[in-house]
């Protein structure tokens, strides 16, 4: 069974271009491509340094105005047809910014040990999404997605 899936998702991303970089970058690529974009942003999360010094375990400067912008470029991206996946601290200020989207929450496991909540924000629907969620635990802000 897992030898397929393997199969499968071989076939499903071929030809896609995995690429580490600024997310700047990534969502103006993303968004030059359309609805055939899609972008997986994973960024320091919002506290994890002091204000805009580096972040210690991303050693970049990431803070608010860096979050805020990254914020508007998911909507612009999401206008243009784009496929945006991001994971992010849980907390209000990242559940105001992705008001619009679909929020769901996870539990995390950190490299430390340590538990956590992680905040999923999804701008598109996903086949198989209900399966998916009963399956992970993982819960829906289904009452507060814009419409």
């Amino acid at each position: 069974m897992t030898i397929g899936r393997l199969h499968t998702w071989s076939e499903m991303i071929a030809g896609w271009d995995f690429k580490q970089q600024d997310f700047r970058k990534t969502m103006e690529e993303a968004i030059s491509l359309g609805d055939g974009g899609f972008a997986f942003i994973d960024p320091p999360y919002e506290g994890g340094g002091a204000g805009d010094t580096p972040d210690v375990l991303y050693s970049s400067v990431f803070g608010k105005a860096a979050h805020d912008l990254l914020a508007n470029k998911v909507t612009e991206a999401t206008n243009a047809g784009v496929k945006t996946l991001i994971t992010i601290n849980y907390s209000t200020a990242n559940l105001d910014r992705y008001a619009a989207f679909k929020r769901i929450t996870r539990t995390q496991t950190y490299a430390s040990g340590n538990l956590g909540t992680e905040l999923v924000i999804q701008t598109y629907e996903s086949p198989f999404f209900d399966v998916m969620i009963k399956n992970t635990g993982w819960e829906v802000f289904e009452d507060k997605i814009a419409a």
